[in-house]
């Protein structure tokens, strides 16, 4: 049988869309394995699978895969909605160092636009690329969306403050400038010439305090329930205060929770400009914007309109322009209005999602990304030779190699790497290195946390007809 190993980025991101595609692997009678970064190499040396999916292109061992194995490219997290976000996931943040990315077989992709910002940048051949859709959205097809209710409707709120809250632990922002300085942050790209990483800490607490200001005032005001969504990156222990302050009216959700279960349990969006938004679309649920609630003029003048979406996705949203239109457009959601207008632009709205994510989807996208790689497996045999792979990921003057050839056997020397690392962990006191890739060790662990989400739901969708 052909095998498939599967690098999950970012365990918390990633997991939903690997899972997926695991599983349509397996129904042609193709192992999946799921690794993170901490393990990839020592399964690529054990496994020596025919063929290596990751999510961008300039991880420093992938290209030397070339030959050895089939290499996949597929960004199934975030949001791969504008042309730096998908460069950044797909040719990868040090893009500048590559000539080419002639070493990956197939790129899956999102929506046509990624394709022309791919192949604008002359990294991609066009045979390499290959329109699929977001496969997340697979879970979306022929699912019955929860309707709005005359009692118990919950706004659903969703955005990103990673300066006001740390996954880490404690954020401590001198520190990480201390770090910082003289590097190139990723989230520069999506910064104005000139500016700094100050801009986000201001972006981040605006966000939080007109959230806080419409919160306030709909907890008075109003009877709705609300269901706080935390950032990957971020600590719900932060908000666990609005709990207290509330309690039965608010629920915090960590990011572990899979995505589409909490949209088919709340009735709205509250958020910045996130992509989730594009999502509630999917699912026919109303999204309210802030971005014309902050100082916009601040914004544009320190981000980048195209980079951030403010000229695109935002557009797709209802965006009141002050914090009281804000409360009076939920109350009259409350009331269940008929004539509130929940977008502003309902074909742009449809275009975007067509553009960006393929969406409506005429195929399961997993089922598509499986194919196409079953086909390309098929007359494709792996170099099998320990030794081979050794010399690709390790240079022969360091110390690992020589290791590797004296003691061949990768599966306990990937034992004693997971037990320092365990120590190390230890004996910082925050556990980074185990929670930052939660659960990617156990494939079974992984498969019955994600699918948390409605197992019948899921088999609707898979019994799809798609040949």
């Amino acid at each position: 049988m052909k095998k498939v190993l599967i690098l999950v980025d970012n365990a918390k991101r990633d997991l939903l869309s690997c899972v997926l595609i695991s599983q349509e692997l397996s129904k042609l009678k193709v192992i999946s394995i799921l690794t993170n970064k901490r393990d990839v190499i020592y399964d690529l040396i054990s496994q020596r699978p025919d063929g290596l999916i990751v999510s961008r292109g300039d991880y420093p061992f992938v290209k030397r895969l070339k030959g050895l194995t089939k290499i996949f490219i597929y960004a199934g997290e975030g949001g791969r909605l504008t042309r730096e976000s998908s460069l950044g996931s797909y040719i990868g943040y040090g893009r500048q160092a590559l000539n080419n990315l002639d070493f990956v077989d197939k790129a899956f992709l999102w929506g046509n636009s990624q394709k022309q910002w791919l192949l604008e940048t002359g990294f991609f051949r066009l045979d390499q690329l290959e329109v699929v859709g977001c496969n997340r959205l697979d879970l979306y097809n022929n699912s019955v969306q929860k309707k709005l209710q005359d009692k118990s409707i919950t706004i659903g709120i969703g955005f990103t403050s990673k300066s006001t809250s740390s996954y880490e632990g404690m954020n401590n922002i001198p520190e990480n400038l201390y770090k910082m300085a003289g590097f190139i942050d990723t989230r520069m790209a999506v910064l104005q010439k000139n500016k700094g990483i100050e801009e986000y800490v201001w972006r981040d607490y605006a966000v939080v305090n007109i959230f806080m200001e419409v919160l306030i005032k709909l907890m008075k005001d109003t009877n709705l329930n609300f269901s706080l969504r935390v950032g990957p990156f971020e600590d719900q222990r932060a908000y666990d205060f609005l709990k207290k302050q509330y309690p039965g009216r608010i629920n915090i959700v960590n990011s572990d929770y899979p995505l589409p279960n909490w949209i088919r349990e709340v009735d709205c969006l509250f958020t910045c400009w996130s992509t989730l938004g594009l999502e509630f679309l999917v699912n026919n649920k109303p999204v309210v914007g802030m971005f014309n609630m902050l100082d916009t003029e601040r914004l544009m003048s320190s981000f980048i309109p195209e980079a951030n979406g403010f000229n695109t996705i935002v557009k797709a949203y209802y965006n009141p322009k002050t914090i009281e239109e804000c409360v009076e457009f939920f109350k009259r959601f409350e009331l269940l209005e008929a004539d509130i207008d929940f977008s502003p632009n309902k074909q742009f709205a449809s275009s975007i999602l067509k553009d960006l994510l393929n969406w409506p989807q005429p195929n399961r996208s997993s089922w598509l990304i499986a194919k196409v790689i079953f086909d390309q497996l098929i007359n494709f045999n792996a170099n099998t030779n320990i030794n081979d792979w050794v010399e690709r990921l390790y240079d022969k003057d360091t110390l690992k190699y020589k290791i590797y050839t004296l003691f061949p056997f990768p599966k306990v020397l990937k034992f004693i790497a997971n037990v320092k690392l365990f120590f190390r962990d230890l004996v910082s006191s925050n556990f980074y290195g185990n929670r930052q890739h939660y659960f990617v060790g156990n494939q079974k662990k992984i498969i019955s946390k994600v699918m948390l989400i409605d197992e019948k739901l899921y088999s609707i969708v898979s019994n799809k007809n798609n040949d």
